[in-house]
């Protein structure tokens, strides 16, 4: 190397608590979904929320953190190129959406009109039926905290 060469900028990367896979906006593994137990557990136990580019399912879980499932059917949106557009655009609409969310498995499915939209417009209908679930989960967890008159 010679002298006064500019050198390549070293990365370092900050290890986080194990416990706390939502700390800094990542979605990793144990934030997915990945059997098809439990993509079944979800679709059968689950309530839909649907919107004019999206559906999602939504179930409860018992690992304290959201997790997304993806189920982009080729014979709604296109070939591989438009599947993909999608699954980044959700993927990152959960990554920053995840902290608002309550603790739920989430798949969610897109519809036809998705493969002609905008990534804006994919991100807007995302971010409107999360915030749909999450208001309609606190107002759920408001009433069954609720006592019963008995």
């Amino acid at each position: 190397m010679r002298a006064g060469a500019p050198r390549a900028a070293s990365v370092s990367f900050r290890k986080l608590p194990a416990g706390d896979p939502i700390g800094s906006f990542t979605f990793s593994a144990r934030q997915r979904l990945r059997t098809a137990a439990e993509f079944e557990h979800v679709y059968k136990s689950g309530q839909r929320f649907s919107d004019q580019l999206f559906q999602i399912t939504a179930s409860d879980n018992a690992c304290g953190f959201p997790r997304l499932g993806m189920s982009i059917a080729a014979r709604a949106v296109g070939n591989a190129v438009a599947r993909n557009r999608i699954r980044r655009a959700v993927r990152e609409e959960f990554r920053l959406a995840q902290r608002n969310l309550p603790a739920l498995d989430l798949v969610v499915s897109a519809r036809s009109n998705a493969r002609n939209a905008s990534g804006a417009e994919l991100r807007a209908d995302l971010s409107q039926l999360l915030t749909k679930i999450r208001e309609r989960c606190a107002r759920s967890s408001k009433q069954s905290s609720k006592p019963t008159a008995g």
